[in-house]
């Protein structure tokens, strides 16, 4: 059963200011996965070839730095969140997305309708090549515990496959991810948002 996180991060987030201005501020600092790809790049049917459907790939997996109630678990925890999101676009599985996705997470809930949607009316995402340029955490509440993380990242061109055949191409980008992450049995994404690179963080009210 999904927990709902709003009661436990509410009176936190409001403490915390919520995420903080990125692109006005120091950038994140090189991870020590730096270019390593999230996710491989996988084999598209070449233009005016029918797609036979969503690949079949293994999921992510989790990393064990998550079992930390620290900067590090809560890093790895943003890391393993934005694979889940490739993963579930690619296969159509959210099973682990919605594992870590807090009932008031709107970018969580947002995504995940949108990947069964595209599912559900027979199409599917190819599977770009993900890279962390570098990421960034600090705590924000020991009670419970939570971090602020931004993960800064690239994101290779990939297609939109609709059943019919058609396909809708898109383009490489370089996003600033934003994340408030909060430790109770387990790491839970209570708020996540992206941002294209230089961007500024809105702060929360």
């Amino acid at each position: 059963m999904k927990r709902s996180l709003a009661g436990v991060v509410l009176g936190v987030v409001l403490v915390a200011g919520g995420l903080s201005g990125c692109g006005g501020g120091a950038k994140p600092s090189p991870s020590p996965t730096k270019s390593v790809p999230v996710l491989g790049v996988s084999p598209s049917p070449s233009v005016g070839q029918r797609p036979t459907g969503p690949i079949d790939v293994d999921p992510p997996e989790r990393p064990a730095a998550m079992d930390n109630a620290d900067e590090a678990g809560a890093v790895a925890a943003a890391e393993y969140f934005l694979r889940l999101t490739v993963y579930a676009s690619a296969t159509g599985d959210t099973t682990e997305l919605e594992a870590m996705s807090g009932e008031g997470c709107k970018f969580c809930q947002s995504y995940i309708s949108s990947v069964e949607k595209l599912h559900e009316g027979g199409g599917w995402a190819s599977l770009p090549k993900v890279e962390l340029l570098g990421s960034a955490g600090r705590l924000t509440s020991s009670d419970p515990v939570q971090y602020q993380v931004e993960l800064d990242t690239r994101k290779s061109a990939y297609r939109v496959y609709e059943i019919d055949g058609h396909f809708t191409d898109e383009l490489e980008e370089n996003l600033i991810m934003g994340f408030v992450l909060v430790r109770l049995d387990d790491w839970y994404v209570a708020i996540a948002e992206d941002f294209p690179e230089g961007s500024t963080l809105p702060e929360e009210d």
